[in-house]
């Protein structure tokens, strides 16, 4: 192979990675978008994630799980401005008049790292919901996951078949 052959490949794989990486961006923020309202105030769009599945909990199981609940909104709200500032400079990147594959890159490492970043909360403050729950609790919150019904809205208090 010569020197223009494989100056293409690179190209061409750096360019399939960032759109990969865009797509998986895109994906992530569309699923963090929605914000459920409730007790008329706005909550966070993280608060999502855990508000269908806490739904079909008792209501007094959701009463103990309200102090995790706002404390997970308050450390993840600022995480969450984050991965969005981190998509607008992907975006930037992807507009700018004189494209540059390294800052592309650059952007798109930041943003998977912020999305990373993320995950790991969402999986500590599901340890901690998870630690307050009874046995049958938690096999409710299972069900509710695996159930093929649509995650973004809330779920009543029934219990599921």
């Amino acid at each position: 192979m010569n020197q223009s052959q494989l100056r293409l490949i690179g190209i061409l794989l750096l360019t399939s990675l960032a759109l990969n990486l865009f797509l998986g961006g895109w994906l992530v923020g569309h699923f963090l978008n929605p914000i459920i309202q409730q007790s008329g105030t706005h909550r966070g769009p993280m608060m999502m994630k855990f508000h269908w599945l806490i739904q079909a909990l008792p209501t007094t199981s959701q009463k103990k799980l309200l102090p995790i609940l706002q404390e997970h909104r308050q450390h993840t709200q600022p995480q969450f401005q984050r991965i969005q500032q981190a998509r607008q400079v992907v975006y930037q990147q992807l507009i700018a008049p004189d494209f540059n594959a390294d800052a592309l890159a650059n952007a798109l490492a930041n943003l998977h790292q912020q999305v990373g970043q993320m995950q790991q909360m969402m999986q500590t403050d599901l340890v901690k919901i998870a630690s307050q729950l009874t046995v049958e609790e938690r096999r409710q919150l299972v069900k509710v996951a695996q159930s093929s019904k649509p995650h973004h809205r809330a779920f009543s208090n029934t219990e599921l078949k």
